[in-house]
């Protein structure tokens, strides 16, 4: 993606990354069904959980854009509806859990990538906050990105996210350090950390700990308290609380320059959901 994208063309990519991400996943839990009732990286829940929350919230998400597309009353869902509505998903089983993921995801993004600019500027009230109908598209990329991280890595711990994401996720998740952070960060601390991120999107970052505030932009710091040296995929999955340092530290995937301690901090801060 270039800077000079427009919205519709943004969320065109988008689309295509993502029905192809959940397309793989889809494939990967219909080939081995050991999976399913796996523990996943999602606290407390399976690798069917996950993948049944994806397919809830998908079919969630479709009647949210459609009706702000249609210039209808968007639905609201309370967190019990979302439970109930979830486990209503999971009695039909894994077979029709993984249809509705497929079917679901193509028509959100059949709605979204044949919207107006009207329409993609248009704005909706969710559980991440107040979205336009074009974040709406980065939004169902980070969910499809993360809990595919998630079912995955109950296979293989050295998982990774899908490389196509990287580039159109970075950027996103470097503006949203610090609700990402939440109230974690120590008021009586100051910290700077020069991220230096390797792969595509890559390049150096810094992350400042101060005031008991997380922010991060791009390009390195005068001064760092703790250099850290990482793929770009692994920076979102440290913010996403999906990175163990200590083990990334100890098996060379990540390395630190600088207060190791420090360093190991950030998993106390960044700790996902």
């Amino acid at each position: 993606m270039t800077a000079q994208s427009t919205p519709s063309e943004r969320v065109r990519t988008i689309g295509s990354v993502v029905r192809t991400e959940v397309a793989r996943l889809t494939d990967e839990l219909r080939a081995d069904p050991s999976l399913w009732d796996r523990p996943s990286a999602c606290s407390e829940w399976t690798v069917g959980d996950v993948a049944c929350h994806m397919a809830e919230s998908n079919d969630r998400f479709l009647q949210i854009v459609s009706a702000a597309l249609d210039g209808q009353p968007v639905p609201e869902f309370s967190p019990q509806q979302r439970a109930e509505r979830q486990a209503a998903v999971k009695a039909r089983g894994r077979d029709a859990v993984l249809a509705q993921l497929v079917e679901r995801v193509n028509a959100v993004f059949d709605r979204l990538e044949n919207a107006t600019p009207e329409g993609l500027a248009r704005t909706v009230t969710v559980p991440a906050g107040t979205l336009s109908m074009a974040q709406v598209a980065s939004q169902r990329l980070s969910e499809v990105a993360l809990h595919s991280w998630d079912i995955r890595s109950a296979a293989d711990p050295r998982a990774g996210l899908a490389p196509a994401t990287v580039p159109l996720l970075l950027d996103g998740v470097l503006g949203s350090v610090g609700r990402l952070a939440g109230r974690r960060v120590p008021a009586d601390r100051a910290l700077t950390y020069y991220l230096d991120l390797s792969g595509e999107a890559g390049g150096p970052v810094t992350l400042t700990l101060a005031d008991g505030q997380a922010t991060a932009r791009r390009g390195a710091p005068a001064h760092a308290d703790v250099t850290l040296h990482l793929p770009a995929e692994a920076a979102i999955r440290l913010f996403w609380g999906r990175l163990g340092l200590e083990r990334a530290l100890a098996d060379g995937s990540v390395r630190a320059e600088g207060d190791r301690a420090a360093a190991l901090l950030l998993n106390e801060i960044f700790r996902g959901v």
